[in-house]
């Protein structure tokens, strides 16, 4: 005969058979009933899933947790029950579900719900090269700049006309006047 201990339990190993005493086995039988739960509001932004869950027991609730895809990605062990996570990870349609765990392990799973992630772009994925264009080499356009012209006519200034005489000096004519 062979005694062994553990934290929660002492079994009793008698020719490969386990016994459990019967205040462990009594325990679990008295509470057999799951919590009650329910999923009140969710909400998807950015990708991010927000889930708020109503969930109670006479034995106490141990935890209520978010399932994506059959794997637990958040857990709350305080009410009121508040479960968020990022589900960019998981892009298209996701299915989800909320689980609720009593003090004596008796669960209870929520209906499946769905919700969409939209992708988003792969920041590790190598970029595509930018294009480059053939260079051009410059033009020189000759710019002409405007001409002044005149707006309106001139009239000729009167000039004075001088004869030239034979020796040295020069002599005003005399004019006519009428």
């Amino acid at each position: 005969m062979r005694r062994t201990a553990s934290a929660a339990v002492t079994a009793l190993l008698v020719a490969g058979l386990l016994t459990v005493p019967a205040s462990a086995a009594q325990a679990r039988k008295g509470d057999r009933t799951p919590p009650r739960l329910k999923v009140t509001s969710y909400s998807m932004q950015d990708n991010r899933l927000t889930v708020a869950v109503a969930a109670s027991d006479a034995s106490g609730v141990r935890a209520v947790s978010l399932l994506v895809r059959g794997k637990i990605v958040a857990t709350d062990t305080t009410a009121p029950y508040q479960l968020s996570a990022d589900l960019s990870a998981y892009p298209g349609e996701v299915k989800w579900k909320v689980r609720a765990i009593d003090r004596r392990g008796n669960d209870r799973v929520s209906e499946e719900r769905k919700s969409r992630v939209k992708p988003r772009p792969d920041r590790n994925r190598p970029r595509p090269a930018p294009s480059v264009s053939p260079s051009v080499s410059p033009t020189v356009t000759p710019t002409v700049s405007p001409t002044v012209s005149p707006t309106g006519t001139a009239e000729p200034e009167p000039t004075e006309t001088v004869e030239p005489q034979p020796t040295g000096t020069v002599e005003p004519q005399p004019t006519e006047t009428d």
